[in-house]
């Protein structure tokens, strides 16, 4: 059995290595490259940024040792098998409210594909790299493992609604980018695709950011693994939950408007409540809800429970 000091040479290698793949990226994506595509709404593709240092990412080997510690839960777990998503419970990889990991093994075995979400708050190694990345990005990341056992996994054609940044991390896979972004909360399903049609090949080590609504699906000739770090930006709906919160609350905006008074007392009624309602909107602190919205969404802070000697 390792003791503490073997345990604390093994993290101190893996915060190394961790370290490594942070600066390789801050330095791929930090000098303007990232904001730029951002805006640009433009997907960047830059190949070999992490070669060499894919330790630093949660692997397959991290997923396994998870699932054995019943860390993984049934809402993290998304598995295709023929571009269809299989019903979990009807399947029976969810026994008694947990993952039965040999049928996971079986699902591998026939080729399919597996999306771990929330992988950051499963995995020691995957939270250390998240939080170096949420001190630099300023908005929460969530780490999504997707692993191909075949070229059968692969899922349909779709758009996510948050800002990818994609590494990958063993084996090779085949993106189709399909036309340019489309409205983040358009439909999952489009009956028509949108083009042009544009094509990259991910190594091992390469890194690509895609846009929110970017149309996009892969394929495998084989075995693959990629960890898709998706930011949690702060959105209008941050927004709308606020001004719903001000409305229900407005004593104005509950005033009867009497039918009996005529058109110009409804016109009178109506100036006031339009003035009413620009009041509301003008009192939002649109940035402080931003700002609260982000620090809601970040990883928690380190908790000391033991007594600081002094």
């Amino acid at each position: 059995m390792p003791c503490e000091a073997d345990q604390q040479d093994v993290s101190d290698g893996e915060d190394s290595v961790i370290a490594k793949a942070f600066d390789a990226l801050h330095a791929a994506l930090g000098g303007g490259q990232l904001g730029e595509a951002i805006i640009k709404r433009e997907y960047l593709h830059l190949p070999g940024i992490v070669s060499g240092l894919e330790g630093a990412f949660p692997a397959i080997s991290d997923i396994e040792q998870a699932l054995e510690q019943n860390a993984i839960l049934p809402e993290d777990l998304r598995i295709s098998s023929d571009r269809r998503d299989l019903d979990l419970h009807h399947f029976r990889y969810v026994n008694r409210g947990m993952i039965e990991p040999q049928m996971l093994a079986n699902s591998a075995l026939m080729g399919s594909s597996v999306a771990i979400n929330r992988v950051q708050r499963r995995i020691p190694k995957a939270h250390r790299m998240a939080k170096r990345l949420e001190e630099w990005l300023g908005d929460a990341v969530e780490f999504v493992l997707i692993a191909s056992f075949g070229p059968v996994g692969a899922f349909d054609p779709h758009h996510d609604e948050e800002h990818l940044v994609n590494v990958q991390l063993d084996g090779i896979k085949h993106w189709s980018l399909l036309g340019a972004p489309v409205a983040a909360g358009a439909p999952m399903e489009m009956e028509e695709e949108p083009g042009p049609l544009r094509q990259l090949t991910m190594n091992p080590g390469d890194v690509l950011y895609l846009p929110p609504g970017q149309r996009h699906i892969c394929h495998t000739e084989g075995y693959s693994v990629h960890l898709s770090i998706m930011l949690q930006a702060a959105t209008g709906a941050a927004l709308r939950r606020r001004l719903e919160k001000a409305l229900g609350e407005s004593i104005v905006l509950q005033e009867p408007v009497p039918a009996m008074l005529g058109p110009e007392n409804d016109r009178r009624m109506a100036e006031e409540f339009r003035s009413h309602l620009h009041g509301i909107v003008d009192q939002l602190n649109i940035e402080e809800i931003f700002a609260q919205e982000r620090k809601h969404l970040r990883i928690r802070p380190k908790v000391t429970l033991l007594p600081r000697r002094r």
